[in-house]
């Protein structure tokens, strides 16, 4: 996101800074249906990840009336490749993967009286 901070005029850095700083995507509870504000919806995400587009502030805006409407970044996942999930060029064969399994390792230091086989 920083650098989206540089296609802004350079007196806006500081404030904008400041809210990327902060930014963090809350925690919500998925199991607890919520109300929406305007008592049309329940859901179980945050709201914005329904929206397909949001309007974000344009770059030396001077007030909210130069919002621009965009693609939300959080409405869909897309790999950059274009490739869909589940595609078939996602193989993941064992052969194809590296093994990240737990492996029992025997360690022995006879000094300390340790003879002990481990999952590492």
């Amino acid at each position: 996101m920083g650098e989206v901070l540089k296609t802004f005029s350079e007196k806006e850095w500081p404030q904008l800074q400041i809210a990327l700083d902060q930014w963090r995507f809350p925690y919500w509870d998925w199991a607890l249906k919520k109300t929406a504000y305007d008592k049309t919806i329940d859901y179980d995400i945050p709201l914005v990840l329904y929206d397909k587009n949001v309007l974000i502030l344009k770059p030396d805006s001077t007030s909210n009336k130069d919002l621009k409407p965009m693609p939300n970044p959080l409405y869909r996942f897309g790999m950059s490749n274009g490739i869909t999930m589940g595609d078939k060029s996602l193989d993941r064969s064992a052969e194809k993967m590296a093994d990240f399994r737990l492996k029992p390792v025997r360690v022995v230091d006879r000094s300390q009286g340790i003879d002990a086989t481990i999952d590492v």
